[in-house]
């Protein structure tokens, strides 16, 4: 591991606003699932990164034998009982328990360790931390816009129109981030091309596994309350208030 690595995770948090502690602890872990790979790798490790040589260390980290069962009687209760599987009607046991990280360190004070890294442990460890710590950047990305549009339901956007099928039109708000106007949320007659530009309304932000769904309206009634604030002066500086808005998507308006 080098230390272009440590100035490169100082880059992002910079540039990406992605924490260094959140970006170094993912190194730590990608190194650890690599070490675990390896040859008679130890049965209970943990990886310290040197946080400004970017420098790492493998720990064996031995338990006493009644921590051990101790730890080991906690995760297994944990898993829970077999089940059956409900097609085949076979029993289904829980993954073999595994003691991790988090819980192994509360009881830091009780563990030895032993320095047990591998001499050409470097390559692997710095081809596979680069994919997982590309991965979490993703993800701290997708949790960083989350947080950005879940606050913005019923607001305004534009965005452009990217495809259209029989299910949804795709509409990009920015880079890297896209809307889905549901069939059920377009105006009866309207077309969506290609690069077009269009108005919507944010309906509603959740966050799926593959990063936040963000879904907008053109039916809404609260797209005419913003056209209006958009449009006309008086509305937007509150000096004529909109009670109420009755609409037939595509027909008239109220």
């Amino acid at each position: 591991m080098t230390k272009e690595i440590v100035e490169a995770v100082g880059v992002l948090e910079r540039e990406k606003g992605i924490s260094a502690d959140r970006l170094m602890a993912a190194l730590e872990d990608a190194l650890l699932s690599a070490y675990k790979k390896t040859p008679e790798a130890a049965k209970y490790a943990r990886v310290e990164v040197d946080r400004d040589s970017g420098d790492f260390r493998v720990y064996e980290l031995i338990l006493p034998p009644d921590l051990e069962e101790q730890l080991l009687d906690e995760v297994e209760e944990e898993a829970g009982e077999p089940t059956v599987d409900p097609e085949t009607g076979e029993m289904v046991y829980p993954e073999p328990p595994e003691i991790d990280q988090e819980r192994l360190m509360q009881y830091r004070d009780q563990i030895e360790e032993h320095d047990v890294t591998p001499e050409d442990f470097g390559r692997i460890a710095a081809q596979t931390a680069k994919q997982v710590i590309l991965q979490r950047i993703r993800e701290a990305e997708r949790d960083m816009m989350f947080t950005e549009y879940q606050d913005r339901v019923g607001e305004l956007i534009t965005g452009i129109v990217q495809q259209s099928d029989s299910r949804y039109t795709l509409v990009q708000l920015r880079e890297r981030v896209e809307a889905l106007l549901p069939r059920g949320e377009q105006v009866h007659g309207e077309r969506y091309d290609h690069g077009q530009r269009i108005k919507a309304i944010i309906t509603d932000v959740s966050n799926q596994a593959k990063g936040p769904s963000i879904i907008v309206s053109r039916r809404s009634p609260e797209l005419i309350r913003a056209l209006f604030e958009l449009e006309v002066p008086e509305i937007a500086d509150g000096l004529v208030e909109i009670q109420n808005v009755a609409r037939e998507p595509g027909y008239r308006s109220k």
